[in-house]
């Protein structure tokens, strides 16, 4: 009996330790490899928008440019009185007949030479008329501008009108003279010619 109860002694001793032996905590292994990377999550929801910023200050308004200055450039002189000057037959006169200055903006008219005097250089628009006689006659006549000597502008009529007219567009330089000249193409018809119904006038396009 004796015996037994040492034998059972033994064999739990034994048991105990194997246990303790079994249960002790052995060194630690190496790491293992690193696992597949895992799926992407899906994408968040984006937050709300910030609030506008203030918008900036105005700048001044730039100056004024200036006005540019505009001085138009025109005339018109006339005759008075009437058999105020002679146009023989087969002669040539210069038509100087011009007593009143109605406008002038430039001062470009001299009263001396009754000759209009180009003030500024550009494109002119000038255009006459005059009464060369108060009767009607047989003869012919012609009127120019002396800028156009050539007669290529020129105005023909016959005596069956009393006045005869002539105008046109001329670029002209500054400190030019212009003036008309009235032929009479009848060697034996004399007239004269009226300041009354006739004038002389023109104006600066550009």
């Amino acid at each position: 009996m004796k015996t037994t109860v040492k034998m059972l002694s033994l064999v739990m001793v034994l048991l105990t330790l194997s246990t303790t032996s079994c249960t002790k905590e052995g060194p630690q292994g190496p790491i293992g490899p690193q696992g597949e990377q895992g799926i992407q999550g899906a994408q968040g929801i984006a937050g709300q928008n910030g609030t506008d910023g203030q918008n900036g200050a105005d700048g001044q308004d730039g100056a004024d440019g200036e006005d540019a200055e505009f001085n138009p450039i025109y005339f018109k002189v006339r005759g008075n009185g009437f058999a105020v000057k002679d146009l023989d037959g087969g002669t040539t006169i210069e038509t100087d007949i011009w007593e009143i200055i109605d406008f002038d903006t430039a001062n470009a008219f001299d009263s001396s030479s009754k000759r209009y005097v180009i003030p500024e250089t550009g494109y002119y628009f000038l255009q006459g008329y005059v009464r060369q006689s108060n009767t009607v006659t047989d003869a012919f006549f012609r009127l120019n501008f002396n800028i156009d000597p050539n007669s290529r502008y020129s105005q023909i009529v016959d005596g069956d009108d009393v006045k005869i007219n002539v105008s046109g567009i001329y670029r002209l330089s500054a400190g030019q003279e212009v003036y008309m000249s009235l032929r009479n193409f009848s060697s034996s018809i004399d007239v004269r010619i009226d300041g009354t119904g006739s004038w002389f006038e023109g104006y600066k396009i550009n």
